[in-house]
């Protein structure tokens, strides 16, 4: 089966809404964050079977034109979704603390700067950890890591 972004975009959001439901601290606007962050990284475009989900389908491209504070938040939602999809890996290499802590400190940075939506990346820094756990539901249900 091939996926239009708007399949994968609603696999996507259920798939994050059942898996966060029971975590105190995700409100809807946490979810929403969660479910766009992994739209922008996961191509539709090259996703057949979520079953085989392979680390091809990830959009990596370079941002244009993008200001420091973007970029900020760009690398906590890289760690955030690494650290999430791909946690054994990182578990591995006994690295999940070091991006952790760097996942955090750059959603802390990024909230002071974005004031349309830094109150849900205040947080995402508070709850990081929380949010890993969820993103690994989320990577074992849809199997993508």
């Amino acid at each position: 089966m091939i996926y239009t972004h708007k399949d994968l975009g609603k696999i996507l959001y259920q798939s994050v809404f059942s898996n966060f439901k029971d975590l105190e601290f995700a409100d809807e606007e946490i979810n929403f964050y969660i479910a766009n962050m992994l739209i922008k990284f996961i191509d539709a475009r090259k996703v057949r079977d979520l079953k085989n989900f392979k680390i091809e389908n990830l959009i990596l491209e370079e941002p244009e034109n993008i200001k420091p504070e973007g970029i900020i938040k760009n690398i906590a939602d890289s760690v955030l979704f690494n650290l999430g999809i791909f946690n054994s890996y990182y578990k591995k290499r006994n690295s999940v603390g070091f991006y952790t802590h760097i996942g955090k400190r750059f959603y802390y940075v990024s909230s002071l700067y974005y004031l349309d939506f830094g109150e849900t990346l205040k947080k995402i820094s508070d709850n990081f950890e929380g949010c890993l756990f969820g993103l690994n539901k989320v990577s074992k249900e849809l199997n993508l890591g």
